[in-house]
């Protein structure tokens, strides 16, 4: 069982293929630093002659992490409200009207007038002598009023839907990472730069440690590597195994740069060179193998 009270400050610190990691700067609660990396206590293997050892696969699980970049997107969405009403207010108003009509009545005219003397008639004598009132009766006509409601015109409302442009202001929040990286620069073809800073797109600098995947070359073997394999600017970059990494970016006296989409950019040595198909460089690594650390 390993005595984890044995960690001190300044012991060396070895990875699990025995590569140098560097000497522990400070202890903290359950971790040690190492050249900046936090390293906790249950990552040891071993103690040897005042030396650490990881275990194996932890830097392997480390090289992995995966931290999100998040950032807000506006979503704009329209939905139906009510902006007002068109109001119709009718009141009634009376004026008089005068129609002309024409109406008949009956008019009486009584004369008395003489006859020459003659017998009765039959039928006449039952109503001799006799007294009363004769009714004659006199007609006439009237006018008779009646009112009705008609429809003499409308109002007609038409909708129309107008469309106006409008500019809609939100303040989004997006996160930026900034990656400081503190520990031994290995010396093999490709190598890694102190810093990167980037927020969705490379924005500095960055080199890759070979991991033992290319070998150092000497500087007269990086210079007769730019003769034998002749980069350009806008040269495809693939790994070994065919996957994609970018374009050459800047060719410069011993390595180029790398654009890489969405993420840093990467120097990388000629030394690290496998060779040139047309317009493409195909480096000693893999694709999946060029951030390993």
């Amino acid at each position: 069982m390993r005595d984890l009270t044995n960690i001190r400050k300044g012991m060396q610190v070895y990875g699990p293929d025995n590569r140098v990691l560097g000497t522990i700067d400070s202890i903290e609660d359950k971790l040690f630093l190492v050249k900046g990396q936090r390293i906790p206590f249950d990552a040891v293997d071993r103690f040897e002659n005042n030396m650490l050892y990881l275990k194996t696969g932890y830097l392997e699980n480390q090289q992995n992490l995966k931290v999100p970049v998040v950032e807000e997107r506006l979503n704009v969405a329209k939905r139906p409200i009510e902006a007002g009403a068109v109001e119709i207010n009718k009141t009634v108003t009376a004026e008089q009207a005068n129609v002309p009509i024409e109406l008949r009545s009956e008019e009486v005219h009584v004369e008395e007038r003489d006859l020459p003397e003659r017998p009765m008639r039959p039928g006449e004598a039952a109503a001799v002598f006799q007294e009363g009132t004769i009714r004659v009766p006199v007609r006439a006509e009237e006018a008779i009023v009646s009112k009705e409601a008609v429809v003499t015109g409308e109002v007609a409302i038409n909708k129309t839907m107008e469309t106006q442009r409008q500019n809609v202001n939100e303040t989004l929040r997006k996160e930026e990472v900034q990656v400081n990286e503190n520990y031994d620069k290995a010396a093999g073809g490709i190598v890694y730069k102190d810093t990167q800073d980037y927020t969705g797109q490379a924005s500095s600098d960055a080199t890759l440690s070979n991991q033992g995947y290319a070998t150092q070359q000497p500087t007269t073997t990086m210079a007769s590597s730019v003769a034998k394999f002749p980069i350009e600017t806008g040269m495809e970059v693939v790994g070994v195994d065919g996957d994609y990494v970018g374009r050459v970016k800047e060719v410069r006296d011993s390595n180029f740069r790398v654009d890489r989409k969405m993420q840093p950019d990467i120097t990388v040595t000629f030394g690290a060179i496998q060779g040139v198909n047309g317009d493409q460089v195909i480096l000693n690594v893999s694709g999946d193998q060029v951030d390993l650390i």
